[in-house]
């Protein structure tokens, strides 16, 4: 396991790369607190199944609007974050 995070902006793209990404498997948490993922980039992380071992999920100051955040609330595999 470890943690990720820091570095530049990544971005909704990068976010969407990131969060479909089968290299991080292992990741148990991840930082990406002012990385500007907006809706698009925080409903990737929503939507993917590939991070079991996921345990802390950083997105502060990512201007994440009402539908991304419920739609993060509803993936029953991150409510262990």
């Amino acid at each position: 396991g470890g943690t990720a995070g820091a570095g530049p902006p990544i971005g909704g793209a990068g976010a969407v790369e990131l969060a479909g990404s089968p290299h991080l498997r292992g990741l148990t948490g991840l930082d990406l607190s002012g990385h500007e993922l907006g809706g698009f980039g925080t409903a990737a992380f929503a939507y993917a199944y590939a991070w079991p071992g996921l345990r802390r999920l950083d997105l502060r100051a990512n201007g994440i609007p009402p539908a991304a955040v419920a739609a993060l609330a509803a993936n029953p595999r991150l409510r262990s974050l």
